[in-house]
């Protein structure tokens, strides 16, 4: 049965990255109770998230402190080792399922259920489809709104035909009435930056990348206007410092996305400016950042520019 193997003792854990989003954290409660598992998270829940839990009558994981080492693990939503627990070298990785390239190494061969869709959500749906099991609607409302949260309300790149279907399915078991609500209404959550600490808004997301001779930091949070991240330069840009130094990285970013008007604004904190401009074809500025109208996805049109620069330079 999928998820079972990889040998070890104690419980199954679930969890996600370090830095747990919607789709992590819902991805890794509704998915730990078809492999038998206890859902984990590696840190605090964003207000997103948080609402999506609250509106669905679930309860947050566990917060898994301490090494993996030696524990019986399943990661949903990431396989590079610098974004999972420490220890996961040493873990007993009984399977992952992920919608991202793949970066990790293990030791023998384990269940790897990967596909380029929108959400990893969108994969543990058609895990239960395929072995016979209903969702029930609590978990049909998570992965929703994991889909939701993913795509972007379905405006992101990354979204595919299967994720719209499968989040037709989700509504109806559900019983949402209004999709695009739902989705504004957890997009409104996380949008609301200026209301929260912006330190903890910037961090909450950061996500490392293995990238050249060093590594990469980037987290992402979403707007409503492009002005009112300009306006807040003078503040994210020393958090971005204080994350680059505290981690080792070569780079910090953050992304700050604007749904609704369907564009991002970068801000970049580096040791190679000049690589990163190299990257889009475009200058810093505006307090070290660069604007993107027409891009929502950090995973589609930033990491992949920035992934070929560095290796670049590494050579």
């Amino acid at each position: 049965m999928d998820g079972e193997g990889g040998g070890g003792s104690g419980a199954l854990l679930v969890f996600g990255h370090r830095s747990p989003d919607t789709d992590t954290i819902c991805s890794a409660i509704v998915l730990a109770d078809l492999v038998k598992g206890t859902p984990a998270r590696l840190g605090e829940m964003d207000p997103e998230t948080e609402l999506a839990l609250r509106k669905f009558g679930a309860a947050a994981p566990i917060l898994l402190s301490g090494s993996a080492e030696g524990k019986r693990v399943y990661l949903v939503d990431h396989n590079e080792a610098v974004q999972s627990a420490e220890g996961i070298e040493k873990a007993v990785i009984a399977g992952i399922v992920d919608h991202h390239k793949f970066g990790l190494r293990t030791a023998e061969p384990i269940l790897i259920r990967a596909e380029p869709l929108g959400a990893t959500a969108s994969i543990i749906y058609k895990k239960f489809v395929e072995q016979g099991r209903s969702v029930t609607k609590q978990q049909a409302g998570l992965l929703l709104c994991a889909i939701l949260s993913d795509t972007a309300i379905f405006r992101s790149p990354t979204t595919t035909q299967e994720d719209r279907e499968i989040a037709e399915e989700l509504v109806r078991i559900a019983g949402v009435k209004d999709i695009e609500a739902l989705g504004l209404e957890l997009k409104k959550a996380k949008a609301d930056f200026a209301e929260r600490d912006l330190a903890k808004a910037v961090s909450s997301d950061f996500k490392v990348f293995p990238m050249g001779s060093g590594t990469l930091g980037i987290s992402e949070i979403e707007v409503t206007d492009d002005a009112r991240a300009q306006a807040k330069a003078g503040e994210i840009v020393p958090i971005l410092g204080k994350l680059k130094a505290e981690g080792g990285h070569h780079t910090a970013a953050l992304m700050a996305a604007n749904i609704a008007a369907r564009a991002s604004r970068l801000f970049v904190v580096s040791d190679s400016p000049g690589i990163v401009e190299a990257a889009f074809g475009k200058k810093l500025e505006n307090g070290g950042s660069i604007y993107f109208p027409g891009v929502l996805s950090k995973k589609k049109d930033i990491i992949p520019k920035l992934e070929r620069v560095f290796s670049a330079a590494k050579k």
